[in-house]
């Protein structure tokens, strides 16, 4: 079974820290996939189902 993103906040010590800035109507949705991104300009590589 897929990690929820309300998962990963609550069992990821890295995360436990972490605000959700958008979304957080829908913290039951499965993560896909997941990015380090250190530059400004995310957009052009996100996509439905990611975690930045």
């Amino acid at each position: 079974m897929p990690l929820t993103i309300e998962q990963a906040l609550n069992e990821i010590p890295v995360l436990k820290m972490a605000r959700v800035v958008a979304g957080s109507n829908n913290l039951v949705h499965a993560i896909r996939w997941t990015h380090i991104i250190d530059h400004p300009d995310v957009i052009p590589w996100v996509q439905e189902g990611y975690l930045l």
